[in-house]
């Protein structure tokens, strides 16, 4: 069990429910049965909060002697995800909610799977771009931030 990853899950879990609390705040959608502007962050939350209990009983349970396999510690590991969220947040009202994906996608799976090539890091964010894109702009209608700089 590592101290770090189980301090920086309990981040992203706290983070993560302010999150869903903020979505629960905006307005509802004024058509009924209709997907309103929260529905999006709303389940991004839900996700995020069971995937930091997820790695937190992950730590849990994990022996003293298992190996993590990173080359970082989890602590700076886990430290610089969080600044890669606020970069997140910071990009959607630069240059839109999908290019902002894309690089949080990329840059993501570079830091958390350091073993993976840069190829298939930009074939898994051009992947979770694309189930973004099709699911809640093609299918559900749901208009996304566009951004200041790039719309």
């Amino acid at each position: 069990m590592k101290k770090g990853t189980i301090i920086i899950s309990l981040i992203f879990l706290l983070l993560n429910a302010g999150y869903v609390y903020m979505a629960i705040q905006l307005p509802a959608s004024p058509a009924f049965g209709d997907v309103g502007p929260a529905e999006l962050p709303f389940w991004l939350g839900i996700a995020g909060i069971l995937l930091s209990l997820a790695l937190i009983i992950s730590e849990l349970r994990k022996k003293p002697d298992a190996e993590n396999g990173s080359a970082l510690r989890p602590s700076v590991q886990g430290i610089s995800y969080i600044l890669l969220v606020i970069l997140f947040a910071i990009g959607v009202n630069l240059i839109g909610f999908l290019a902002t994906t894309f690089v949080f996608s990329l840059l993501g799976v570079m830091l958390l799977e350091r073993r993976l090539s840069l190829l298939k890091s930009g074939i898994m964010a051009v992947g979770t771009t694309l189930f973004i894109y099709l699911v809640f702009i093609l299918l559900l209608d749901v208009p996304l931030p566009e951004g200041v700089l790039w719309g």
